[in-house]
């Protein structure tokens, strides 16, 4: 416990993103949508999950 990953999946056509972090060894998994990719917006996404 405690490898955790931390990606962000850009919507189709740019609209919107999805910050998800994921513990690798159990899979456990929690996601937040963004409106824009922008550092400011995926932090503070980051930062609440």
């Amino acid at each position: 416990m405690g490898d955790w990953e931390i990606d962000l999946v850009i919507g189709k056509g740019h609209s919107g993103a999805l910050v998800t972090i994921v513990e690798r060894k159990t899979s456990f998994t929690v996601s937040r949508r963004v409106d824009d990719k922008s550092a400011k917006i995926v932090t503070a996404a980051t930062i609440a999950l």
